[in-house]
């Protein structure tokens, strides 16, 4: 029953958030980020505030007795706030012509037709099948882990191990926000830190591609040190969030470059809820394969041990992701050039 309600919930949270970034797609007019942006600066923080006080709510309630699964179930109601303050922050003062509903839908599936999105979508599909059971299940992981290595988090309560991790993963959020885009923005113009290179046409999919290697990796080094070292557990969640911030921003970028305008909100939107829906059942296939190799054993050190098990035995998953990444190479520069040409074209429609 809980499982069920927390997909339900969780599909909640994925509507809230396709809403949010519907209304952060209509800021954007050309096919870039702007490097500066004070609505997006407001999403953003938004975003994140809500996300760190969730943390320390859902650690009370644990430390209070009562059941963990509450905790989990923090963020998705508190999704709903930060979009009333994303609807405020973000409305714009000029009337919008809406769509006709027929005209939206033709939009939102004939973004599939770009293989570079339809590459990306599958590859964060298959991240997610990964990342959504490991993000769920941590919360359990770590009661087990303090229970049976107490030693490892130096005495620690558990509000404070997820307050510090969230706020760590909040920093590196934070830094990957700026540091990636600038990065990949100097090495595409070949300007500033990367002077001394040719301008690099592929840097946003290089970015892309890099990045889910790196994300990939984090959830190893994650996994392993949980109950071998607290410091290196902790700078996990660093890399975590600054790669996840850098990655969210390449992947807007990518879709802002490869669609042509008419379908960029379809295809920003479009993506997070297909990526819920094809996920939704993955935390249930996990915690099966958890408890048939735990047996009939309901000993904490024996949770603790099937679950790590289990995620590095399927870490197979998140890697195929990062291969699925790089293919995005083949595809890229067509699919740019393809947008301008279909932009262009109605540019010139319109003019009379």
């Amino acid at each position: 029953l809980f499982v069920l309600l927390r997909s339900l919930l969780t599909g909640v949270t994925e509507v809230f958030s396709v809403l949010i970034t519907v209304l952060l797609a209509e800021q954007f007019t050309g096919n870039y980020v702007p490097p500066h942006s004070p609505r997006h600066d407001v999403l953003s923080t938004n975003l994140s505030a809500f996300s760190l006080i969730a943390t320390p709510i859902a650690g009370l309630f644990v430390e209070n007795k009562l059941a963990w699964q509450l905790g989990v179930s923090v963020a998705p109601v508190l999704m709903i706030p930060a979009l009333v303050l994303s609807v405020i922050t973000l409305r714009s003062s000029k009337s919008q012509v809406v769509p006709h509903p027929l005209a939206i839908l033709k939009n939102a599936i004939g973004v599939f037709r770009i293989p570079s999105l339809t590459i990306m979508l599958v590859s964060m599909c298959v991240d997610m099948f990964y990342a959504g059971p490991f993000m769920f299940w941590m919360i359990p992981l770590r009661l087990y882990a303090m229970e049976a290595y107490p030693e490892i988090f130096l005495g620690l309560s558990y509000t404070v191990i997820t307050t510090l991790t969230s706020t760590v993963s909040f920093i590196g959020g934070l830094a990957g926000s700026v540091t990636v885009p600038y990065l990949t923005h100097k090495l595409e113009s070949g300007s500033g830190v990367c002077s001394c290179l040719t301008p690099v046409a592929l840097a946003l999919p290089l970015a892309y591609g890099f990045s889910q290697l790196i994300q990939t990796l984090s959830y190893l080094v994650e996994i392993l040190s949980l109950t071998r070292n607290f410091p290196i557990f902790l700078a996990s969640f660093f890399m975590s969030g600054f790669i996840g911030a850098g990655l969210s921003l390449t992947i807007v970028r990518i879709k802002l470059a490869i669609t042509p305008a008419n379908q960029r909100s379809s295809a920003i939107s479009v993506n997070p809820l297909v990526i819920t829906i094809a996920c939704l059942p993955s935390s249930q296939i996990f915690a099966a394969i958890s408890d048939s190799i735990r047996g009939e054993s309901t000993a904490s050190i024996d949770h603790l041990e099937a679950l790590q098990e289990t995620f590095i035995y399927t870490w197979a998953i998140p890697l195929a992701s990062s291969v699925l990444g790089f293919l995005l190479l083949r595809f890229y520069r067509r699919d740019v050039k393809k947008a301008k040409e279909i932009d262009a074209a109605k540019e010139e429609e319109s003019t009379p």
